[in-house]
């Protein structure tokens, strides 16, 4: 078909700093500034387990190379993306750091697959699925 993996999700946010937070204080995600910049200003990566740059944030106020053709508008939708799922491990982990965080959760299981779901919202109101394949 052409389609291997999904390669990454891009976030545009009005506070790259709140969202960089998220993903590396309550995921446990590994924080790499874009390529050329020091620090997270801007926006930056979200590394997977294997360094992967499996969640990008960027601040609203960048211009990305699609704006000239689809404009984009803080808060406005793009289309009906209902939730990014993400494969996880170590759920007692991911929990303790989301109790900390005062971050709720709603736990899902399907038996028939051995697969644990943890729905959590982004700071920006991202539904994230969290997937632990596990007995």
């Amino acid at each position: 078909m052409g389609i291997a993996a999904i390669d990454h999700v891009n976030v545009r946010t009005a506070e790259p700093a709140r969202a960089i937070a998220f993903y590396r204080d309550v995921l446990g995600m590994r924080f790499q500034p874009f390529p050329g910049h020091v620090d997270g200003a801007r926006g930056g990566w979200m590394l997977d387990d294997g360094d992967h740059a499996a969640v990008h944030i960027g601040s609203a106020a960048l211009a990305y190379p699609s704006d000239d053709a689809v404009p984009w508008q803080a808060g406005a939708t793009q289309g009906a993306l209902h939730h990014v799922a993400l494969a996880c491990t170590d759920r007692d982990a991911i929990e303790t750091r989301l109790a900390a965080q005062g971050v709720g959760w709603t736990a899902h299981r399907i038996d028939a697959v051995e697969l644990t779901q943890l729905f959590v919202i982004d700071p920006d109101g991202i539904l994230l699925e969290l997937n632990f394949h596990e007995p």
